[in-house]
């Protein structure tokens, strides 16, 4: 788990500053690593508590963060049947918490990597809250689910992620209605954007939203080694080069803790891309 708080050069992030990194514990006391439990994919906040989804193994941990901070204790919490059952290293990949004000407030919305139903579509899960079920996203065109976001307005952000050998690496967002997410509902929604390597991109696998000083609603996606930028248009493959957009900067928020992720990019939700190649 790791906590700092961004440095900027006027609105332009250039660095980390006050860093602090720490094991995740279990409940226990000792390092999840340490039973096994590792390769957290996904992350979601409900005030002070952090929920990490722990791909590997099945399983989601709550920490009492805003209390206990970096030495806070990770705790299983109870889950649905069916996610226990998900296939090994296609769990849990994507997690949202629903605050007070919004369809399904108290629940925590959990999307699987690549769990899939008889349907072929991708299996998530509502737990807590007044409306706990499954419920599936409609998938297409071989896209895995590797992170989701809630927008402001309610609705919910998917990241997605296709690789193959012979097509190479390629990376979509959705945008999903969230009344529409409910106990045995099947969903989907508009393509935000769909790249592929004619573009500079990476293997996006975090996504996060927030809101800039001006206002702006801004999301940020993440690799584990680079930064994306969202591109103005579908991507070429006629003209044998990597096309780059034209970029402003973002700010994220001052201060962030990362438990599941190693980097973010930040940009804009306007149609003219913003990023920070971090």
């Amino acid at each position: 788990m790791v906590s700092r708080r961004l440095v900027y050069e006027g609105t332009r992030p250039s660095g980390v500053a006050d860093a602090e990194m720490a094991p995740m514990l279990g409940a226990e006391g000792k390092p999840l690593a340490a039973r096994g439990w590792y390769d957290t994919g996904s992350i979601a906040e409900d005030g002070g508590t952090l929920y990490v989804g722990i791909e590997r193994v099945h399983q989601i941990v709550r920490f009492n963060y805003g209390t206990e901070g970096l030495l806070a204790r990770g705790r299983p919490i109870a889950l649905p049947p069916g996610l226990r059952s998900l296939p090994p290293n296609r769990g849990i990949e994507a997690l949202v918490f629903v605050p007070k004000g919004l369809p399904l407030a108290g629940t925590l919305i959990a999307i699987s990597e690549r769990g899939l139903d008889k349907a072929g579509n991708t299996i998530g899960f509502l737990i807590g809250g007044a409306s706990p079920g499954n419920f599936a996203v409609r998938r297409s065109s071989n896209f895995d689910i590797t992170d989701a976001a809630l927008l402001p307005g309610g609705d919910v952000l998917l990241l997605e992620r296709r690789f193959s050998w012979s097509s190479g690496l390629a990376v979509r967002m959705r945008r999903v209605a969230l009344g529409e997410i409910k106990p045995g509902a099947v969903v989907d929604g508009p393509v935000l954007f769909d790249v592929d390597l004619g573009y500079e991109i990476d293997n996006m696998e975090g996504l996060s939203v927030h809101r800039s000083a001006g206002g702006e609603t801004c999301c940020g996606k993440n690799s584990p080694g680079c930064a994306a930028a969202r591109p103005p248009g579908p991507a070429s493959r006629s003209s044998g080069s990597r096309r780059r957009p034209t970029c402003a900067t973002r700010s994220p928020r001052p201060a962030q803790v990362t438990a599941a992720r190693s980097s973010r990019s930040w940009c804009g939700s306007r149609a003219r891309s913003r990023h920070w190649r971090g």
